[in-house]
């Protein structure tokens, strides 16, 4: 079961870090490739463990869509989801670490589980290049909080 992982510090507040990761509008100034969240049933944001949703990603020409499903949710602290389609499904949790009032650090996992023999050959294969589109994620999340940018 390959596991990609990362730990990233950032000079913000958690909030600010924590909404980046958690928010649909924000996580499109980071996560290229991102199109779209949606939530097929109704979203309650003050109880979102158990929301299903659906990403859109642009994978080079294509836009592949994928279910998804918020695990753990604990504010400000730790973020829990699965993506998933009928060959592999991946747990991605973010804990986030308050190390003084304006710094914030990321410890972020993510465990991919492959269901299918070509899943199971293909995951090990681009181990090495979800290693590096998640540094790269990291790098633009840290420009993102930075700038600041605001969705429209």
């Amino acid at each position: 079961m390959p596991i990609v992982r990362s730990t990233a510090t950032f000079p913000a507040p958690v909030e600010k870090v924590f909404l980046y990761v958690d928010s649909p509008e924000y996580l499109k100034l980071w996560m290229e490739g991102l199109v779209d969240v949606t939530y097929p049933e109704e979203f309650d944001p003050a109880s979102p463990v158990g929301t299903k949703f659906k990403m859109k990603i642009k994978e080079g020409k294509a836009i592949n869509e994928y279910d998804g499903e918020v695990l753990e949710y604990e504010p400000n602290k730790r973020l829990v989801v699965s993506n998933y389609n009928s060959s592999w499904r991946m747990v991605i949790s973010y804990d986030f670490t308050v190390l003084d009032g304006e710094q914030t650090r990321l410890d972020y996992v993510c465990t991919m589980e492959m269901h299918t023999v070509m899943a199971k050959i293909m995951g090990w294969m681009f181990l090495w290049f979800s290693k590096m589109l998640l540094r790269k994620f990291m790098r633009n999340l840290a420009k993102a909080i930075a700038e600041d940018r605001h969705p429209a």
